[in-house]
């Protein structure tokens, strides 16, 4: 067990804001389950370091860089006020081509809450997709929050970025794909028969004013008993990735 170095704790601590983030070759897990979840799911290679306070059980993480801090230096160090005192460092992913390989392709278009992104992807897990595309202008999927709102699905997707809707559909492997844009009110119905999931791509929008370029696809809704202005972006998604499902099973 190592004594955490100021040079570190400075590191750590840039993390805290988002463009100490965009710099960062790091980005930071906390929470005795997300944590677990990471030591899983991400190769050791992936982990930088493990951070503990002195009280904190540290026998059974298999860890080479371990480090110890006090309970407050650890309450410096978190984001959280719950991180039950353990903390992974790890080095951020590198970007890799998407292979397209799921039955369709989750598309998240300039999401900005971090508590959204952590729940459609824990979401998009439950289904059993592995791919996500972000646009341009996206909340960052390895935001401390988004994490603990996804409770570490991050870990086992992979993400494509593009600058726009425009681009992703003029990639190859999407050019004869069906493309649904989801909306608060129009557009077919995401249980009407004709619409189908199975080779698509299914594109949700920024919270506030949702899908701007409606131009590359075709409008799809949640139809709903009252004149709700829309549903929260997560639950939307949930009720779009669990028809997926659904379709699946029908088809399986």
């Amino acid at each position: 067990m190592q004594t955490l170095t100021q040079k570190l704790q400075k590191e750590i601590k840039k993390l805290h804001s988002n463009q100490g983030r965009k710099k960062s070759q790091f980005y930071i897990i906390e929470g005795l389950r997300c944590c677990q979840e990471a030591l899983v799911r991400l190769d050791k290679t992936q982990i930088a370091a493990l951070i503990l306070t002195k009280e904190s059980d540290n026998e059974s993480y298999d860890i080479e860089q371990k480090f110890i801090v006090s309970e407050k230096e650890f309450t410096e160090l978190s984001q959280t006020h719950n991180s039950q005192e353990i903390m992974l460092l790890a080095y951020k992913p590198k970007v890799k081509n998407l292979k397209f390989n799921d039955d369709f392709l989750l598309v998240l278009d300039r999401i900005q809450d971090p508590g959204n992104m952590g729940t459609v992807l824990r979401t998009a897990i439950a289904v059993g997709l592995t791919e996500v595309a972000l646009i341009n202008g996206t909340v960052d999927p390895f935001n401390p929050k988004a994490i603990r709102a996804g409770m570490g699905a991050q870990f086992s997707l992979n993400f494509g970025f593009f600058g726009d809707l425009k681009e992703l559909c003029n990639h190859s492997q999407i050019k004869q794909r069906q493309v649904w844009l989801t909306t608060p009110h129009e557009g077919v119905s995401c249980y009407d028969q004709s619409f189908k999931l199975n080779n698509s791509v299914l594109v949700f929008g920024e919270e506030a004013n949702g899908i701007v370029d409606f131009s590359v696809g075709q409008k799809t809704m949640i139809p709903t008993l009252s004149n709700i202005e829309s549903l929260n972006v997560a639950q939307a998604a949930t009720i779009y990735l669990f028809e997926s499902l659904r379709q699946k099973l029908i088809i399986s």
